[in-house]
């Protein structure tokens, strides 16, 4: 219903450009048909807010009664125009796509719209709006707050129409001026309703996507942080490669905890290479730059490492654990390990100087 409610309102905004409402002219031989499927479409995509907002809760869900109210409105502003269709319309209606003169038929071709629309975009400014305040998540509550202000703009919009209508009927020397802003500032806002209309309705999902492709390309960089820290413990330690290369790495998410679950393995085969006497002499090197909380752990991480560069295939002292990421999930052990590469490129290149430092002599 949702795509159905967006693609009736993209035709409508198509129906209103001169060039497409002239051409429906020239092939139907009439005047009125292009407004009235213009009015139709809009209708029909309000009744099909309707229906959607009905789900809202504080909303009675209707779908059949407001689809029948919406096919009486349109029946009623087609039909008289079309079976009793004018000769000829003033030059300011025939540029303005739509239909307004003095007579009956331009009051009942408008009075359903008007009275339609209005309903239908006033209900969703008052259920999307108080819905809006009782959302249990700010990402809803922010996609109810824009479908209400979408709301708000249709509001206007018939409130427009209503004053051109009135002026044609009582006053139309004023009708042009209302014609004019009810079809220059009127549609661009009611266009721009719309447009919130559908960002406010898809922004749950909006905001997912973009966190998904947020995730993808964040983890595509960590990856490629990470390489020299796997790369160096995979040369150390290659039993801790989960697969050969060549064989399938899957999607980013899989290739990123595979890499994390490699790395950590390793770290897990560096502390049994130590003892507590060197594991001492790596945090106090630490201690003496001022280093404190996550960056001082990670930074005992990464010298461990740079120092079991040094000590390759010597035979292990012991076991002593390591410090570890305090996260609960993936992307909190990342960050930690993202820390620790950037202490391990600090830490240089040769290993020479980092194992006179802690040198277990």
């Amino acid at each position: 219903m949702l795509w159905v409610t967006f693609l009736l309102s993209g035709s409508a905004c198509v129906l209103r450009l001169p060039p497409v409402y002239e051409w429906v002219g020239r092939v139907s031989g009439s005047l009125v048909l292009a407004p009235v499927l213009k009015l139709g479409l809009v209708v029909a995509a309000c009744a099909g807010l309707m229906v959607l907002i009905s789900i809202l809760p504080g909303g009675r869900p209707r779908a059949a009664r407001d689809c029948g109210i919406a096919a009486v409105a349109i029946l009623i502003l087609s039909v008289p125009v079309l079976l009793s269709p004018p000769v000829r319309v003033a030059p300011v209606v025939a540029a303005s796509g739509d239909f307004y003169d003095s007579t009956w038929r331009s009051l009942v071709h408008w009075v359903p719209y008007i009275a339609y629309v209005g309903w239908a975009m006033a209900s969703g400014v008052m259920l999307a709006g108080r819905n809006a305040r009782l959302a249990p998540y700010r990402r809803l509550a922010t996609g109810l707050r824009l479908v209400a202000i979408g709301c708000g703009f249709g509001v206007i919009h018939a409130v427009l129409k209503l004053a051109t209508l009135v002026a044609w009927h009582t006053d139309p020397s004023e009708a042009g001026t209302w014609m004019s802003i009810s079809g220059g500032p009127g549609s661009v806002g009611l266009a721009l309703g719309v447009t919130l209309i559908a960002v406010g309705s898809a922004w749950e999902g909006l905001a997912e996507a973009v966190g998904r492709w947020r995730q993808v390309v964040w983890g595509r960089w960590a990856l490629w942080r990470l390489e020299v820290l796997w790369g160096d413990l995979v040369q150390l330690y290659p039993q801790v490669r989960l697969h050969e290369d060549g064989e399938s790495t899957g999607r980013v998410r899989y290739r990123l905890v595979r890499r994390v679950v490699e790395i950590q393995d390793g770290i897990l085969h560096v502390g049994r290479q130590l003892d507590t006497t060197i594991l001492d002499r790596m945090q106090a090197a630490v201690a003496k730059h001022g280093v404190g909380g996550e960056a001082a752990s990670a930074g005992v991480v990464a010298l461990a490492i740079k120092w079991a560069t040094g000590h390759a295939g010597e035979a292990g002292r012991g076991y002593v654990e390591l410090p570890h990421a305090e996260g609960v999930d993936i992307w909190s052990e990342v960050r930690w390990l993202l820390m620790v590469v950037k202490a391990y490129k600090k830490l240089g290149t040769t290993a020479a100087s980092t194992a006179e430092l802690v040198s277990a002599k």
